[in-house]
């Protein structure tokens, strides 16, 4: 692992520490931390002659925050996968690369062995000489021997 990859893990993990320490802090030093506030949230509506409604939820300061928390850490959770993920993803596109010039290359390797094949066929042409049947049957200076 390269020197990049570990100062961004580390400091990613001193992230989440921090974020937890500051959690911890909020929800247990807190003076309203038993206290409940209400959440509104503006709700369209698209019949009536109101654009929307306001809606109130009730909620404690403890859960809110830790909501806020498991996303923090679900997010850091991510953050911490993202260079394995970039290394793999990475390693399978050479893979794939590497694959596709192979087929590349035993695509056009039935070409190149019928090349291959006319070129040994001449040169054994050649090799064998042009002799008439007679010259063979003779025993003349041929390619063939006499028979016996």
């Amino acid at each position: 692992m390269n020197l990049l990859a570990k100062t961004y893990l580390y400091v990613l993990f001193l992230a989440v520490c921090v974020f937890l320490l500051w959690t911890l802090h909020t929800l247990t030093f807190a003076e309203n931390a038993n206290q409940t506030f209400e959440v509104w949230l503006f709700m369209p509506s698209w019949r009536g002659e109101a654009m929307g409604t306001s809606v109130r939820y009730p909620m404690s300061l403890p859960l809110l925050l830790a909501g806020w928390a498991t996303v923090g850490c679900g997010i850091c959770f991510l953050a911490w996968r993202l260079p394995a993920r970039i290394r793999r993803s990475a390693s399978t596109q050479r893979e794939l690369r590497a694959l596709r010039r192979e087929v590349l290359k035993l695509r056009r390797l039935p070409l190149r062995q019928r090349e291959e094949d006319e070129q040994l066929a001449r040169e054994a042409q050649l090799a064998l000489g042009r002799g008439t049947v007679l010259a063979d049957l003779d025993g003349a200076p041929g390619t063939g021997e006499a028979p016996r």
